[in-house]
């Protein structure tokens, strides 16, 4: 890939580059902003559909790595992983859009009431039932 940070439309991908796409771990793929045709259908927002493709790669990283759910993050990492192109506004829009949605669960740390840091955890049910309407 040309620019570790382009932005794709996923589903308009040649069948050879989403294959490599698909290929790359986490770490590889983790500066990608991917746009993806069919979050941007259920969102309708496209700070949020770019948030919950960060969130699945994510997610299935954290599961396979982890085998926890949960990700902390700050508003400030998030928009770094957007690569600033969206406001911190914009971003807790797009966050209280998900979950609205019932797409992205977001709590604070249940072990330590110290820890400032919100928690998200992406439902993979709920995504999986969107995706197939």
């Amino acid at each position: 890939m040309n620019d570790p940070c382009e932005e794709i439309e996923y589903h308009n991908l040649p069948s050879n580059r989403l294959e490599e796409l698909n290929s790359l771990t986490f770490e590889e793929s983790e500066n990608l902003i991917i746009l993806r045709s069919d979050y941007l259908n259920i969102t309708g927002d496209f700070c949020a559909a770019k948030l919950m493709d960060y969130f699945k790669r994510r997610t299935d990283w954290e599961l396979e790595n982890n085998h926890y759910p949960w990700i902390d993050m700050t508003l400030t990492q998030i928009h770094e992983v957007l690569i600033g192109e969206y406001s911190l506004n914009v971003i807790r829009r797009a966050i209280s859009l998900l979950e609205d949605k019932g797409i992205l669960e977001r709590r604070k740390n249940p072990d330590n009431g110290q820890i400032k840091t919100w928690q998200y955890k992406l439902n993979l049910d709920v995504l999986d039932v969107l995706l197939q309407h």
